[in-house]
């Protein structure tokens, strides 16, 4: 049970109960806050409110022994969240019902397990355009159904061999269906057009993976996966809500295909402290329905479907070192990433007026289209290390990402060649600690760094890099009871998460204290 600033509230419950051969489970949790407004105070107007949110969660767990060898997993989840989004008008509510089953045996050379689920989830959202002096809105559209369904299954098996080797097979299959219903185009009080678009995507894929040793000290994996998929039933029809005449109603062509995905790694135990790694490999992405037929809009800027997007691909590389002592472990990886047909939001528009692909856009918006970047590369440095001195009641963990993200190449849009990625830092940090001061009294402080960043694919909007410092107290009243109090964004550091065209910018989590109890029994 947690209490903070913000009116921010939470409570969380588990509990277990277990017979000879079966065992259950159940969670629920609970959370809510009245939010910050989520716009720099420099800019801030009436029409800013504070952002809450609520959500809860129930979650329920059946794990049964069949015989020795076999045992039956079911999982259920319900979910349900809403959220205002700093302004009266603009909410968004989100809804998840899921199920599994799940069988999986175990003998001395062969382990296997088998999974079916259902996912159900539903969406919606209002959006709209506030003037230039922030006291006014003006509603842009409701979503207000975007229901999908998703049913998934898989089978996978691991043969262990006698001279210390794994072969690991499988198959799996999973099927989407979505869709958008949208109000939109806000005239005398109302809306006057109706939006309905969407699809279902099915995959569906084999894959090997062989590990084995090739010397006492060297390892070698070698896989393959190989994928179908077809996207079917794409449609986007747009209507007069009450004439109910057409203004669009096209159907695209069903698409289909296949992705070739192998793989590739060697681990070197140079003794018993260092361990040298290497891996290659090359996977796809097919465009999810969101991307190829749910046009959607924030404030006054559009972002376009695109239901021609191809098919993304990544050939990645990485070198890495680890190792290990008494009381330290470091490791550190280079990586490269080549991706072709990459989807990113590219700026086709400057508001005011309007545009063929994104229609009207206001004065200080943008409009902008996923379209697939010829090729992207990210390449770069990952440090982390961990000190734990058991002679002493301290310890420190730290991080770093060294992170070049560049458009190299992209025959729609030239003049993001050369620009970084957006939305992805070149660094970041973090050092964190833990301090037992006394036997029942630990501090846990931490700092991270976020580097600067770009909002935008243009490289015009910038976010500023930022220090933000937290820390924790946790006090052992008993042994089944721990009081907490947590403060995050000690300085009040401004995080900047978003900038629109017109300088209104977005800002994170201010300072945030929070406090509770902890108990298990």
């Amino acid at each position: 049970m947690t209490f903070g600033d913000y009116g921010t509230r939470s409570a969380e419950i588990f509990g277990s109960v277990s017979a000879r051969k079966s065992t259950f489970h159940v969670s629920a949790r609970s959370f809510g806050t009245d939010g910050f407004s989520l716009v720099a105070p420099a800019r801030r107007g009436p029409i800013d409110i504070a952002a809450w949110s609520r959500h809860r969660v129930l979650t329920a767990h059946w794990r049964q022994e069949l015989s020795r060898e076999v045992t039956l997993n079911a999982t259920a989840r319900g979910y349900e969240e809403k959220r205002g989004n700093g302004t009266p008008y603009q909410r968004n509510s989100s809804r998840e019902k899921f199920v599994s089953l799940k069988l999986a045996g175990d003998t001395r050379t062969f382990a296997w397990n088998a999974i079916g689920y259902l996912q159900d989830q539903s969406f919606a959202s209002t959006f709209s355009g506030v003037n230039v002096t922030r006291t006014a809105e003006t509603p842009a559209s409701d979503q207000f159904a975007v229901p999908s369904t998703a049913t998934g299954a898989t089978w996978s098996g691991i043969w262990r061999h006698p001279d210390g080797a794994r072969t690991n097979t499988g198959v799996d299959a999973r099927f989407v269906r979505g869709e958008t219903r949208e109000h939109y185009t806000f005239a005398a009080g109302n809306f006057t057009r109706r939006r309905v678009a969407g699809g279902e995507q099915a995959v569906a894929g084999l894959f090997a993976l062989h590990e084995r040793p090739l010397t006492p000290a060297l390892r070698a994996t070698f896989g393959a996966r190989i994928d179908a998929w077809r996207d079917a039933d794409g449609h986007r029809v747009e209507s007069d809500r009450v004439t109910q005449a057409l203004f669009r109603n096209d159907r695209y062509a069903d698409r289909e295909g296949t992705a070739f995905s192998p793989s590739a790694g060697l681990v070197w135990k140079v003794d018993a402290n260092w361990r040298l790694r290497a891996s290659l490999q090359r996977a796809f992405r097919r465009p999810t329905l969101n991307e190829l037929y749910r046009p959607f809009r924030v404030g006054a800027n559009v972002t376009e479907a695109n239901p021609d997007l191809r098919t993304e691909s990544v050939t990645s590389g990485e070198l890495g070192a680890d190792v290990k002592a008494d009381d330290f472990t470091a490791s550190a990886a280079l990586f490269t990433n080549d991706l072709r047909d990459a989807v990113g939001n590219v700026t086709i528009a400057r508001g005011p007026g309007t545009f063929p692909v994104v229609g009207t856009i206001a004065a200080g918006g943008v409009g902008r289209q996923r379209l697939n970047l010829d090729r992207t590369r990210v390449r770069g440095l990952e440090l982390s290390a961990k000190w734990t001195p058991t002679a002493r009641p301290f310890g420190l963990v730290a991080g770093a990402l060294f992170n070049d993200a560049t458009v190299r190449r992209t025959a729609l849009a030239r003049a993001l060649v050369g620009n970084r990625v957006a939305q992805v830092p070149r660094f970041n940090a973090s050092l964190g600690g833990t301090w037992s001061a006394a036997s029942k009294l630990t501090f846990t402080p931490r700092v991270r760094y976020i580097g600067r960043q770009f909002e935008d694919d243009e490289n015009q909007l910038t976010l500023g890099a930022v220090v933000v410092t937290d820390v924790g107290v946790n006090y052992e009243l008993t042994r089944h009871l721990t009081v907490f109090l947590n403060c995050e964004n000690v300085s009040n550091a401004r995080i900047e998460t978003g900038r629109s065209a017109d300088g209104i910018v977005n800002i994170g989590t201010p300072r945030l204290v929070i406090g509770g109890l902890r108990g298990s029994w």
